[in-house]
């Protein structure tokens, strides 16, 4: 198993640390949450994760929605820690940021 497989099995399992210990606003982080959360009860999304990290920890991580279900026969799942979403491009934007 490579490096990188292995980094992405133990992530789901590493606890969340309090916000402000790493120097982050908390009530902001709260304010981005129930953006996250409301977008997906309107149904601008089936489900997603937001997790948010800062100096290697993770302070934020939500799951929300379903990750499959939606064709024909297809049993739903919610979106938990471990689910998978294809991103393709996604992160070049990011990428060319930095």
């Amino acid at each position: 198993m490579s490096e990188a497989v292995a980094q992405i099995r133990v992530f789901p399992h590493e606890a969340t640390s309090d916000p402000a210990l790493v120097g982050l606003d908390v009530s902001a982080l709260d304010q981005m949450r129930d953006l996250f959360l409301s977008q997906n009860a309107r149904g601008l999304y089936p489900g997603g994760q937001l997790v948010v990290r800062r100096h290697g920890r993770v302070v934020l991580d939500v799951a929300v929605g379903l990750g499959r279900g939606f064709r024909d026969g297809e049993a739903p799942q919610p979106v938990g820690p471990g689910t998978l979403f294809p991103m393709f491009s996604a992160g070049k934007a990011v990428v060319a940021i930095l």
